[in-house]
């Protein structure tokens, strides 16, 4: 959240340190989100239509209400915080469908159970909503194929405070073979040249960061094209290092083309005595 210090604006990583606990509890934004972090609420899991083993979520957190009511309901204990199946089923502590999620040494395992201590509260309806996320950086191209770039993720709320949470987002490529992401938020390259987008999952909102990796030699900068669209192709094939190709010939321009059948332009055609 951003606070004061010496009159000036700082971030503070609220939430996301072992040691400390937020001020004001808040299920939907403190909770809800190492649900997910967990995978507990995924359709695969609790999230399911019917829950696992007896225990149901909403999917993604959609209805933190139920959920804070089914968690007070079977997996908090109040008189006993480390008795709570919220804690020790996520580290293996009690048999698990599910596996381990997390270490009782992680962020995740402190704050649920900071929460639990302070009697698993619901919070205030009238906290801050979060209203998005921002990634940085945005866009990259990476052309040493052993670096590791790191993502902060900020998320943003309605009272203009933020906070770091990049400890706490989701994070998944749409293209491996170009680039990985691990559970921190490392991206890699692996060898492939090509864009991919890196998907960020906190809460209930998304965010998007392109990356672009190659292995290719840099070349000689060429003339614009006149043409916007083609200008923004260049643009694209000079940040991975890629020659456009040559013009090709009319016979190979009239080989690639078709006749669109679709039926929006069936009677047209009909009527140009084209079928």
């Amino acid at each position: 959240m951003l606070g004061r210090a010496g009159g000036a604006l700082v971030l503070l990583t609220l939430g996301l340190s072992a040691q400390t606990a937020p001020r004001a509890w808040n299920f939907a934004n403190h909770i809800t989100p190492i649900l997910t972090f967990g995978g507990c609420n995924q359709a695969a899991c609790h999230g399911s239509p019917v829950g696992k083993s007896g225990f149901k979520l909403s999917l993604y957190g959609s209805d933190p209400r139920a959920d804070h009511a089914a968690l007070r309901k079977s997996r908090v204990d109040l008189n006993n915080v480390d008795a709570s199946l919220l804690l020790r089923k996520p580290t293996m502590e009690v048999a698990h469908g599910g596996g381990p999620r997390f270490r009782k040494d992680s962020a995740q395992y402190q704050l649920l159970r900071a929460w639990i201590a302070a009697g698993a509260p619901f919070g205030d309806d009238s906290a801050p909503k979060l209203t998005r996320l921002t990634v940085s950086p945005g866009y990259r191209v990476l052309r040493d194929p052993n670096v590791t770039v790191p993502l902060q993720v900020t998320a943003h709320y309605s009272d203009q405070s933020r906070e770091d949470v990049t400890g706490m987002a989701v994070y998944s490529s749409n293209d491996e073979a170009v680039l990985k992401v691990d559970p921190r938020g490392r991206v890699t390259p692996q060898g492939a040249t090509g864009d991919a987008a890196i998907m960020i999952r906190y809460a209930g909102q998304f965010a998007a960061a392109t990356f672009g990796a190659t292995t290719l030699p840099a070349r000689a900068a060429s003339d614009p094209p006149a043409h916007f669209v083609d200008r923004e192709i260049y643009a694209k094939l000079r940040d991975l290092n890629i020659a456009p190709s040559p013009v090709c010939s009319d016979e190979e321009f009239i080989r690639r083309l078709y006749l669109d059948r679709s039926e929006e332009h069936t009677s047209e055609l009909q009527s140009r005595q084209y079928l």
